[in-house]
């Protein structure tokens, strides 16, 4: 637990931020209206594992309720604790490493006892616990964060998260939807919703929760989904393009100027030649030998040079 609490404390400021301030309706101290063959585990952390690299800043209390100002002071003294893991987390002692732990678990559950039916106390309980790695009792947090209020996006997505990661894709994917229709402007949930169908493809189509071709239909339209509605985000591009190979009837021009895009876009050379090699792949797949070769003459980092020399050697001589 304590590698899993350092870890979490180290990227802390960017994910609880992300779905705090971002995903969380409804809780005005925030600031915001509304807010290779894998094991399993590696296929589920695929799906779940997307975080952005934004953080926005809490904006002051205003109107507090005395239950939201309790809310705060518990999520105060988390914020501290991961600060202090962060800092000094090795030079403890084990007992001294889980009391600290123990006391912002314990305010949280003495909130939930005083005030049962403050959904924010289930899903920052949830997602403390979930940092920790008591993923069942977080699901146990969410569940019931989604029976005191059905319509709260990070919630669908927080269950969809425990089910995709314990091999139930059909029902995760039923969530992360759920989620999607809640918050259709979110990135993340259409993204999750790709990486699932393609994580679990085999499954999906075996169990006959959904046909190939609509699945490949289904992925390939979150993607672009995730895509629009975040087009800076070269991560997400990059997923886009990359599931035109992951499908049976790509639409290789379409693939085609997205790699081309991400050439373009490119901030280093190691990315500017990845797209490179990818946008010379797909020539080759279309025929347009001469503009691949041409593209391939271009790549001149030397970690690619083995992979442009495969794709050099598919092309007529």
């Amino acid at each position: 637990m304590r590698r899993l609490i350092a870890v979490m404390a180290h990227i802390f400021r960017i994910s609880f931020f992300l779905f705090a301030a971002l995903l969380l309706p409804a809780c005005s101290w925030l600031g915001f209206d509304d807010d290779d063959e894998d094991t399993s585990a590696d296929r589920a952390r695929r799906v779940t594992a997307i975080q952005s690299e934004s953080a926005p800043v809490m904006g002051a209390p205003r109107g507090e309720t005395m239950a939201e100002r309790r809310l705060r002071s518990v999520y105060d003294k988390q914020l501290a604790l991961y600060a202090r893991l962060d800092s000094e987390g090795a030079d403890l002692s084990d007992p001294e490493y889980d009391r600290l732990i123990a006391e912002v678990l314990t305010e949280y559950q003495s909130y939930l006892s005083d005030y049962p039916e403050e959904v924010h106390g289930f899903i920052f309980y949830g997602k403390m616990l979930r940092d920790i790695g008591q993923r069942d009792d977080a699901n146990k947090a969410f569940l019931q964060a989604n029976r005191l209020d059905e319509n709260i996006a990070v919630v669908k997505q927080q269950i969809g998260n425990y089910l995709a990661e314990d091999g139930e894709p059909a029902v995760a994917l039923a969530y992360y939807m759920s989620a999607a229709e809640l918050k259709p402007d979110e990135p993340i949930y259409a993204y999750q919703i790709g990486e699932l169908l393609y994580t679990y493809r085999k499954e999906l189509i075996e169990s006959q929760a959904l046909e190939a071709t609509l699945l490949d239909q289904q992925m390939i339209e979150a993607f672009a989904h995730a895509h629009q509605l975040n087009p800076s985000d070269r991560q997400l591009t990059q997923r886009y393009a990359e599931a035109y190979f992951d499908v049976a009837q790509p639409d290789w021009p379409k693939a085609l100027l997205l790699w081309q895009a991400l050439e373009g876009s490119a901030r280093d050379p190691v990315e500017r030649d990845w797209a490179r090699l990818q946008e010379a792949r797909v020539l080759i797949i279309m025929g347009r030998n001469d503009e691949a070769r041409t593209v391939l003459n271009e790549v001149s980092q030397p970690g690619f040079q083995e992979a442009r020399d495969t794709l050099f050697s598919q092309l007529p001589s």
